[in-house]
């Protein structure tokens, strides 16, 4: 059963709150337009929505802290939503990545985001 939904690889998290449901959560339906919230940022506590943004693509989106995450918009239910985030956030094997790619991308996963130092 599905109780929170990690967002991005910084461990954003959704929060489904399960009393929304009378059936298991995996199943219900996310609510559709950006009037709907499917649950709430875990750190910053704002409603997330699901909206459509495309003929393909929807956005989910934090209402405090506008958090954006593209998704297709075909992503019916919360089971679709976080099966699609996991894909999405698993790290590729060695053989899905280019020769030249390979290291710069295993170095991006392990060293931390450093600040930037020009002039903006």
């Amino acid at each position: 059963m599905i109780n929170d939904i990690v967002l991005t690889r910084y461990e954003e998290t959704l929060q489904v709150s399960i009393e929304r449901f009378d059936e298991r959560i995996d199943e219900a339906e996310l609510s559709r337009g950006f009037c709907n919230y499917i649950g709430v940022h875990k750190i910053c506590k704002g409603f997330i929505n699901f909206g459509q943004v495309s003929e393909k693509w929807g956005a989910v989106v934090c209402r405090l802290c506008g958090l954006r995450i593209m998704v297709p918009w075909k992503i019916n239910t919360y089971r679709e939503l976080s099966e699609y985030l996991d894909n999405l956030l698993k790290p590729p094997s060695d053989g899905e990545l280019p020769e030249g790619v390979k290291k710069s991308f295993r170095e991006l996963m392990i060293i931390p985001y450093k600040a930037h130092k020009g002039p903006f």
